[in-house]
């Protein structure tokens, strides 16, 4: 029997669905939601073959290859039609498709939403501190802890958009800049897209000037500070909480 590191899936070992394993010398790692890794763990193979495990139940080697090739035969939807309904304000479009769908069902009404693509920014000045914005947002209709940021333009690259918006929101300038991934907002009605990034080194230059409608106070926070379940509460939008783990994974990844 050999071991190696475990791999798993989820947002923990015990409660996500896990799927753990090894071939020879190669973890398996398959997930729709990140990979972790344990060096205090390990996984036994026998044979060079996979012992692998979905919500505690034993996947062997040919039910893990046949789940894999099971995901790469799944088909996207098919549009037949579109008919756009409604454009004002920053809703740049809502529309009306008929869609196919692999069974061969059309659903004649399925309705999407775009809206304009947006960058905000983890932004760490040279002592540690983060920069954050407490403000009023209208959407969960409260004063938000909020990350600098705002609105790409089209065809606009998303770093120097973010960059200029630290500038004007904060006063400060980006340093090194980490580009942390692009995300589709919702997952069905698309909306738009959120470009997510991490600053280090950033440096005070002028007085901040953002023209918002927004009445905004800078405050500084500890990368510690923000990983509770206050701060997180306080932030009420799924893509300030994303930008705060994913930052962090960053740095923590780099510091092992």
């Amino acid at each position: 029997m050999e071991s190696g590191p475990v791999y798993w899936i989820g947002p923990a070992a015990k409660t996500g669905q896990q799927l753990v394993g090894q071939i020879g010398d190669n973890p398996c790692m398959v997930s729709h939601f990140g990979v972790g890794h344990n060096a205090n763990h390990t996984a036994q193979t026998a044979r060079q073959t996979a012992q692998c495990y979905v919500a505690g139940q034993l996947l062997t080697t040919e039910r893990f290859f046949h789940e894999e090739r099971r995901m790469e035969t799944l088909q996207p939807w098919k549009t037949l039609a579109r008919e756009p309904l409604f454009s004002a304000g920053p809703i740049k479009e809502i529309a009306r498709e008929t869609v196919l769908l692999p069974d061969g069902r059309v659903i004649a009404d399925y309705y999407t939403a775009a809206m304009g693509d947006y960058a905000i920014v983890y932004a760490v000045t040279d002592d540690g501190k983060v920069l954050l914005l407490r403000q009023y947002k209208h959407g969960p209709r409260r004063v938000c802890l909020t990350f600098p940021g705002g609105h790409v333009a089209p065809g606009e690259d998303p770093a120097e958009a973010v960059v200029r918006e630290l500038l004007e929101e904060t006063g400060y300038r980006a340093g090194l800049l980490t580009p942390l991934g692009s995300f589709v907002v919702n997952a069905n009605q698309g909306c738009n897209t959120a470009h997510l990034f991490r600053a280090d080194g950033c440096r005070h230059e002028r007085e901040p000037n953002s023209g918002d409608l927004e009445e905004m106070q800078l405050v500084t926070m500890t990368p510690e500070a923000l990983l509770t379940s206050s701060a997180f509460l306080e932030m009420a939008v799924l893509s300030y909480v994303t930008l705060v783990l994913l930052a962090s994974h960053v740095r923590a990844a780099e510091e092992y």
